[in-house]
């Protein structure tokens, strides 16, 4: 029977397959970056992207001279977002399918402005934006394709070092604007929109300007590179650069009126390009060789135009390749770049062997050498340093070969190597191989200094980077970045617990790697807790134990770090289950993060407040109208009714369970604080439920509204607060906890009550079992004769 056919004016499936190709190989490393809606009020519209639909704000954008502002949301970790501007810059611009909010300044508050469907003229309501690593070669193929252009990227009103291409008018789609970004495209500020009552001609400035540099008219100077004379004017060049300032009218004999100045270290081309910018404010770097560059970029190091030294070398992090990237790093170095020097090690680092055997190699001065091969993530295997290195020495003869020989790791060698590629050489004396056999034999294998692969923050623990689970039991399951649909049959993979540790999950990655952090979940669908400890090996014989929390109950999810280390091999033993003998884990992540932490007793020193929803903590005993009502952290909204987690005085307590123990040596309360009562209580810490430890007693002093606890630093699983008295009634109410203590966020709260809420995993019971304060367990109803928050208490 045929398949039925689409409505009128459809395509059926083999007319939809033949209208698309196969991608064409320029467009491999495209991304689609961004959709751009624009908002009428950002206030309603950011609450609906991350409240409703789950979103994370990952910046935003302010340009006051334009009136707008830029909001960039994703489906991303609040946790992953560097701190560091710049770097978070090209961290939000570096995300796949971003959404990019424009909000026009005003917008909100005026009444007759809206935006439309985008399915009528005259133009839509927002853009696609895709990500090019080269946005003037993808601009020059879709010209050849035939593409029209909207904008183009020195265009009025474009982003500078965008591209905008659209269809004709007839085969506009609904969002018309495709907007075409370099990657890490940080720097660049986006060029004003011209108002009515604004004119804006720097356009033409500039082309009347650049006029002068090619009809030679009106030059009172003339610098001469290579035998090329380039006639120049004294005031543009001294407006534009205090370099040349000091030499045209610092009463130096180039100040001289006529004067021909000759420039060394330079060449014409290099030196032309820096002309043009200096009067256009213009530079084309995308036809020039590698060679020409460098030259450009050092003369604008030389004579200081820090922005055209940034958008340079942000142009060639785009252009590395094996031939040039040994040339660019060392001129990185020389001038001290540091973005353009980062990227040029991280692109070495993930081509060592190819950079080793490169023409470029040879030609690095000593410092850039040796700055590349002393790095642990240059992971190539020994015996190529070697060989590289000492193809260097007998290119460079003049150099201190012993100083760079000490660079080599021989202990990484094996004994073949040693003697039969090393000794030869003549280049490292008998005792120094020996040393090397001697490190090799008597040291544990991961004393050894070994080198590893380093990808910052990227979980390489996937099968992309050749990660596999090579023991437990349902090996499938851990790898495959499933965090959501698991339960008590599937969805996870697992080990026997036995005493004398010998089950386990054991994950291969595909390389020896550099990581410093973990993430792992536990099975999580119940209130179970799990106690493991995780090692990381080079060789599966000897294991160096990085995180041990076989002595403390986790649960959910866990975030690890520990001094950073080059492993292979990564085993997670669990040791205890409180519900059986059977250790599960749902998701497995590592990984090298820059991410700053401290850690004490190989616990992490939390900063920021691990008490919460976000952090898998929960409250495991406690009465609660709403669950999770002391964690969420609203402490606004709170009244008689709701908004609190309490328990009876004499019975119970309240205990929160964090995720995983931590160092802590601070938290923080909200008291119930709607009319003028007082409290008494005391705070235990413990880490496995059983064995508890006193941190604040304050039992005997009458306490209200927020109270701060310090106490000596000590590892923390669990905090039990116990309410010892209330001057209203027999119950103890508290609205909020955090720990450890969020200085910044507290506030002086004791001159009015509070309104506020939180959040808990607190125990869930019916309403109606829970009694008003004007009796003897919680507060009242709002609909209660006893509202008032200045009545009298039975």
């Amino acid at each position: 029977m045929a398949e039925p056919q689409p409505a009128s004016g459809g395509l059926t499936d083999e007319a939809a397959l033949s209208c698309c190709s196969d991608p064409d190989p320029s467009t491999k490393d495209f991304l689609l970056q961004q959709t751009m809606l624009r908002i009428k009020d950002p206030k309603k519209s950011l609450d609906f992207y991350t409240r409703i639909l789950g979103m994370t704000l990952l910046q935003k954008l302010d340009f006051p001279t334009m009136k707008f502002s830029l909001y960039f949301l994703a489906y991303e970790d609040k946790n992953d977002i560097p701190k560091d501007k710049d770097e978070k810059v090209a961290w939000v611009f570096s995300r796949k399918a971003t959404l990019e909010l424009t909000h026009n300044w005003g917008t909100e508050d005026d009444e007759t402005q809206s935006y439309h469907s985008g399915n009528s003229d005259p133009r839509g309501f927002g853009h696609i934006g895709i990500a090019v690593p080269d946005v003037h070669g993808a601009c020059k193929r879709f010209e050849e394709l035939g593409v029209r252009f909207v904008k183009k990227p020195n265009d009025e009103g474009c982003l500078i070092g965008s591209y905008t291409a659209a269809r004709t008018r007839a085969e506009r789609p609904m969002i018309n604007d495709y907007h075409l970004f370099y990657k890490m495209s940080n720097s660049h500020p986006l060029r004003p929109f011209t108002a009515v009552g604004e004119i804006d001609h720097v356009h033409i400035l500039s082309e009347h300007i650049g006029a002068l540099l090619i009809g030679e008219e009106y030059g009172d100077v003339t610098f001469v590179v290579e035998k090329k004379r380039f006639p120049a004017h004294r005031v543009i060049l001294a407006a534009r650069c205090q370099y040349f300032r000091a030499l045209l009218y610092g009463g130096m004999r180039e100040s001289q009126p006529e004067a021909e100045i000759p420039l060394q270290d330079t060449t014409a081309e290099a030196f032309t390009m820096l002309l043009k910018y200096i009067y256009t404010g213009r530079a084309t770097l995308t036809d020039e060789k590698e060679e020409v560059l460098l030259d450009f970029l050092s003369l604008a190091h030389k004579y200081g135009f820090p922005e055209l030294e940034d958008s340079t070398s942000e142009y060639l992090c785009t252009i590395l390749n094996i031939q040039n990237v040994c040339m660019t790093f060392d001129v990185a170095s020389l001038y001290s770049l540091p973005k353009l020097t980062c990227m040029c090690c991280m692109f070495m680092d993930r081509n060592a062997q190819e950079v080793l055997s490169s023409e470029g190699f040879l030609s690095l001065s000593k410092t850039a050498l040796l700055n590349i091969v002393l790095r642990d993530s240059f992971a190539a295997p020994e015996k190529d340093i070697f060989l590289a290195l000492l193809n260097w020495c007998k290119h460079n003869s003049n150099e201190n070969h012993a100083e760079i020989m000490q660079a080599v790791r021989l202990p990484l060698m094996s004994l073949t190597e040693l003697l039969n590629v090393v000794r030869p050489s003549g280049l490292l004396s008998p005792d120094a191989i020996l040393d090397a056999i001697k490190v090799r034999s008597e040291s544990r294998d991961m004393d050894l200094n070994y080198r590893g692969m380093l990808i910052p923050e990227e979980n390489i623990a996937t099968m992309k980077y050749g990660a596999q689970v090579v023991k437990g039991e349902l090996k499938s399951a851990l790898l495959d970045g499933d965090t959501q649909n698991y339960d008590l049959d599937h969805g996870f993979s697992r080990h026997p617990i036995d005493d004398d540790c010998r089950s386990g999950i054991e994950i291969k990655l595909g390389q020896p790697s550099i990581i410093n952090h973990i993430r792992i979940l536990l099975w999580d669908r119940d209130s179970r807790s799990y106690s493991y400890f995780i090692e990381v090996s080079m060789d599966e014989l000897d294991w160096i134990r990085v995180i041990d929390h076989s002595q403390y109950l986790c649960r959910s999810w866990q975030k690890l770090y520990f001094p950073a280390r080059v492993c292979r091999y990564i085993r997670i033993v669990g040791t205890h289950n409180t519900v059986n003998k059977i250790f599960h884990i749902v998701a497995f992540e590592c990984m090298f993060t820059n991410k700053t932490f401290t850690l004490e007793k190989g616990l992490i020193v939390p900063m920021e407040n691990v008490a919460t929803i976000a952090d898998c903590a929960s409250v495991i005993e406690g009465v609660s109208r709403s669950r999770n009502a002391l964690l969420n952290g609203d402490t606004k909204n709170y009244d008689w009714d709701s908004g609190y987690t309490c328990h009876q005085l004499g019975s119970g307590a309240i205990v929160v369970q964090l995720a995983q123990p931590y160092m802590i040596g601070s938290i923080r309360l909200l008291l119930w604080d709607c009319d003028d009562r007082s409290y008494s209580y005391y705070v235990e810490v413990s880490t496995n439920q059983q064995q508890w430890t006193m941190v604040a007693d304050r039992t005997k002093v009458s306490c209200k509204s927020w109270q701060s606890v310090t106490f000596e630093r000590r590892p923390a699983s669990f905090i039990r607060i116990v309410g010892t008295h209330n001057t209203a009634n027999e119950v103890f109410h508290c609205v909020h906890f955090e720990c450890p203590e969020q200085q910044s966020a507290q506030k002086d709260c004791s001159d009015e009550p509070g309104t506020g809420g939180a959040s808990a995993a607190g125990q869930q019971l019916d309403p109606h079992a829970l009694q008003a304060p004007s009796s003897s367990s919680l507060p009242s109803s709002p609909g209660s004769n006893s509202r008032s928050p200045n009545r009298q208490h039975q």
